[in-house]
């Protein structure tokens, strides 16, 4: 999921579901995505490639789908 004009990398796509499911800018968010996992890696890992990956992330797990879609669950507290 490289950038290709107006496409965001896996990270950024993260970034800006977690922000809108929180309903704030992604520069508000309160942990930075590179403590939980390597942004750069994560971008890397869906080029030219399919499947997925999962994290938690703030309060999210996150799931991250090759063709760019990320889905969050609420974590139990």
């Amino acid at each position: 999921m490289e950038t290709d004009g107006d496409e965001r990398t896996a990270s950024e796509a993260v970034l800006a579901a977690v922000a809108d499911r929180l309903g704030v800018d992604e520069r508000d968010l309160d942990d930075p995505l590179y403590e939980t996992v390597d942004p750069e890696a994560l971008d890397a890992l869906f080029r030219g490639t399919v499947g997925h990956v999962t994290f938690e992330y703030m309060r999210f797990v996150v799931t991250v789908d090759a063709d760019g879609d990320v889905r969050l669950e609420e974590r139990s507290p």
